[in-house]
């Protein structure tokens, strides 16, 4: 008798272990995963789009991802908790962003690509073009909030006030950056909405207006007192001194 009530007390007990491993094996593959102890929570997805092929992305510094074609879209299922992503991209600065993933959450990051070594060429006197830019460039003060430049999808604007670095989004108003040096000269980076370019100092640079999960700061060049203007997604024409060049961003 006794032998019999312990031959079922184990099979209650193995019984109980299956059931539990066959839900939990269940909820796995339904997206649920366990976080922050027994918290329970389903899995949510980061968006990305990498403009260049052979871009490498690691995910939280241990899951890599090599993209295979140009603009590919990412879509990565990550646990409900706190990421972070590292994009490597040979001739460009790395990307760095921290994120939080809520349950059944969607995350969409604009990853920004700063060439280490932007090309240029050096614009010469004897360029027809050479002093109309150089105007160009001497008046092109940073604009201010009666008179700010718009983003070309229309969804952001931008100006300087009191040296700092102002975003309208919607109704929300960012404060970006305040240089310690006096800004120059202003734009949105390339032709998006997720950076700035500006010149301070003795350089030009490119600062992330997201501030959230670390703020990405690169520059472009250093010199003696550049200018800029931009005209053109693809390049800026940068006078320092009596240096006139076009630099491709």
């Amino acid at each position: 008798m006794k032998e019999e009530k312990k031959v079922n007390k184990t099979k209650l007990w193995v019984g109980i272990f299956l059931s539990v491993l066959l839900l939990v094996i269940i909820l796995f593959f339904s997206g649920y995963r366990v976080v922050n102890g027994f918290k329970v929570g389903k899995v949510g997805q980061l968006t990305m789009i990498i403009p260049h092929s052979e871009t490498l992305i690691f995910i939280d510094e241990s899951k890599k991802i090599i993209t295979k074609e140009e603009n590919q879209t990412l879509t990565i299922s990550l646990s409900p908790k706190k990421h972070s992503v590292i994009i490597s991209d040979e001739g460009y600065y790395p990307w760095k962003k921290d994120f939080v993933v809520e349950s059944s959450g969607e995350v969409n990051l604009s990853p920004i690509f700063v060439s280490q070594n932007p090309s240029g060429n050096i614009v010469t006197k004897n360029d027809p073009e050479y002093y109309k830019i150089k105007s160009e460039i001497n008046n092109n003060l940073p604009p201010i909030k009666e008179k700010p430049k718009n983003s070309k999808d229309g969804s952001m604007k931008l100006w300087l006030k009191n040296n700092t670095i102002m975003v309208q989004v919607g109704e929300k108003v960012i404060d970006v950056l305040k240089p310690i040096e006096d800004v120059k000269n202003l734009e949105f980076y390339k032709d998006g909405a997720d950076a700035v370019v500006f010149s301070a100092g003795n350089g030009v640079y490119v600062v992330e207006i997201d501030k959230d999960g670390s703020q990405n700061f690169m520059p472009i060049y250093k010199g003696q007192n550049p200018r800029f203007t931009k005209d053109n997604p693809d390049y800026i024409y940068i006078l320092d001194s009596e240096t006139l060049m076009q630099v491709i961003m």
